[in-house]
């Protein structure tokens, strides 16, 4: 006997489009917190199946998680970076996406947002600057160190002898 699964419709969402922003201070929602918020609601998923949500705008979220979600836009999360060094990102629901009547629940699971310090930033860029600095320094030392004892008096080795492009 043959059984027929039938599913909904996905529609897959472009996250290349500009999303909205997180502000400094706000309270959001990771997706463990949101996955402890939905247990206590009695909604039962596993953590798997709420990463698989991401995949799919609100309108395809079951019912009950669509009312909690009511005042989100269709792409109802956010990512954040998680380092500005590494690649990986944090999917964030922010306090503001779920309904008024969730709101006071989901407080106690809220992380509150807090955008790096303009020092912060300024040190980073700094240590960047640096670190590139130093590369190229020790570049040149070494192209440097492989000139030394050669005879560069020759005007046409001089013409072909240039050091490295940066």
């Amino acid at each position: 006997m043959t059984s027929l699964v039938h599913s909904r419709p996905m529609v897959t969402i472009d996250l290349g489009q500009p999303q909205e922003t997180i502000a400094h201070g706000e309270a959001f929602l990771t997706i463990g917190q949101f996955k402890a918020l939905l247990d206590e609601q009695g909604h039962l998923f596993s953590k798997s199946t709420i990463y698989r949500w991401r995949k799919v705008t609100k309108e395809f979220l079951p019912s009950t998680i669509k009312y909690m979600l009511a005042p989100a836009p269709s792409i109802w999360f956010l990512t954040m970076p998680t380092n500005r060094d590494s690649e990986g990102a944090t999917t964030i629901i922010p306090l503001r996406y779920l309904n008024e009547a969730v709101r006071p629940t989901a407080q106690k699971y809220c992380l509150n947002y807090a955008s790096p310090s303009p020092m912060n930033l300024c040190l980073h860029t700094l240590r960047t600057y640096l670190a590139q600095a130093q590369k190229e320094l020790d570049r040149l030392t070494h192209f440097c160190d492989g000139l030394e004892g050669k005879d560069l008096s020759n005007a046409e080795h001089r013409t072909r002898c240039h050091p490295p492009s940066a």
